[in-house]
């Protein structure tokens, strides 16, 4: 099912894997996972504390200073975030770390299907 507004077609299966893959947290929790060996819960927690900042402030002031940020469709998203972040927190921290670990390489694998699978967009 996807969600139309101002003609744009939102959260459909590619729009969930655009977003996941553009948030940073497909290089940055497994590195935390591997590197220094934290475990899939505190990686998770840990990415979204750093990617909080530039993420969510900086960066939106860049994309606003260059007129490409959609105020009305953002704050409709952020809701949207805001409810399933809180939600899927709870969720992922009552999950025993290995199904937490196999739900987060399956959806690694499907993303990278699609990846290699799917052309490119021209600008």
């Amino acid at each position: 099912m996807a969600i139309s507004f101002r003609g744009r077609s939102w959260c459909d299966g590619r729009d969930a894997f655009r977003s996941f893959r553009d948030r940073g947290g497909t290089l940055i929790i497994p590195a935390l996972v591997f590197i220094p060996g934290f475990t899939q819960h505190k990686a998770q927690g840990t990415s979204l504390a750093a990617l909080l900042l530039q993420v969510g402030i900086l960066g939106v002031i860049r994309y606003h200073k260059a007129g490409d940020v959609d105020w009305i469709a953002g704050l409709i998203l952020a809701g949207g975030l805001l409810v399933g972040a809180y939600f899927g927190a709870g969720w992922a921290g009552k999950l025993n770390e290995v199904w937490l670990k196999r739900a987060f390489g399956i959806f690694f694998i499907l993303l990278g299907v699609r990846y290699i699978l799917t052309k490119s967009p021209t600008p």
